[in-house]
């Protein structure tokens, strides 16, 4: 009985705890970017900051600087969507192996794409994703910046 119960409330805290874990963070014209994403994102731009130097002032301010980096990227993206614009998956990959990290004498290396997107918490297709959205958005911006 005891067993049971444990295995029964413990049950019940993870389904609450994934409810409201999908719960949006924002909204960007219908578009919704999700906790996780942005947990995510978060996690991400908070290994690149010095440990020592993240308090929770820090934090917090870091917090609303990846949700609006999101949303921009949100905005970016839908535009770019909306005038047209695309990327097929072979310029994605064309992209990803002529970045330099992931290259070995002068050859794309699997395994330091692999080590690299496994540091960076990235899977391949959540990393050939974010490279797709950083071509619409640039793309978006360079069509804003000529006119």
């Amino acid at each position: 009985i005891l067993v049971s119960l444990t295995f029964t409330l413990f049950g019940v805290d993870y389904f609450l705890q994934s409810r409201h874990s999908s719960d949006a963070k924002a909204k960007v014209n219908g578009q919704e970017i999700s906790k996780q994403d942005f947990d995510l994102h978060f996690r991400r731009n908070a290994q690149l900051q010095d440990i020592s130097q993240l308090n929770t002032s820090n934090e917090a301010h870091l917090k609303q600087q990846v949700l609006n980096d999101m949303i921009v990227n949100s905005l970016s993206v839908q535009a770019a969507n909306n005038n047209g614009f695309s990327v097929s998956k072979n310029q994605v990959n064309t992209s990803i192996v002529s970045i330099p990290q992931f290259q070995e004498k002068g050859r794309f290396s699997q395994m330091r794409y692999t080590q690299a997107l496994s540091g960076a918490l990235y899977t391949p297709d959540s990393f050939q994703q974010e490279v797709k959205q950083g071509m619409l958005s640039y793309i978006c911006k360079s069509v804003i910046i000529v006119i």
